[in-house]
């Protein structure tokens, strides 16, 4: 899959994540939750499928996130949206 393709992808699946929350859930409901100085990443998927890291879990996957984001021009957010749909 080219860079392209890859952030075509990334952006398809973030854009359902973030369709279905809002269609399940409540409307301030925030999907994705992310702190740069504590570091942690919060993911609450419309499943009840919740996905917590902080300390250097979450500097690692920070990290991945915004390199991966630009590499394929998409958000880290996008990103970390895209590759929790594996987990």
């Amino acid at each position: 899959m080219n860079n392209k393709e890859m952030k075509k992808a990334i952006e398809k699946t973030a854009k359902s994540v973030r369709e279905t929350a809002k269609k399940y859930m409540s409307k301030d409901h925030k999907v994705i939750d992310i702190n740069y100085g504590i570091p942690y990443v919060a993911i609450e998927l419309y499943k009840q499928e919740y996905y917590y890291f902080q300390g250097d879990e979450a500097s690692t996957l920070l990290e991945e996130a915004v390199t991966a984001g630009n590499k394929f021009n998409v958000t880290p957010e996008d990103y970390l949206l895209h590759i929790s749909q594996g987990w």
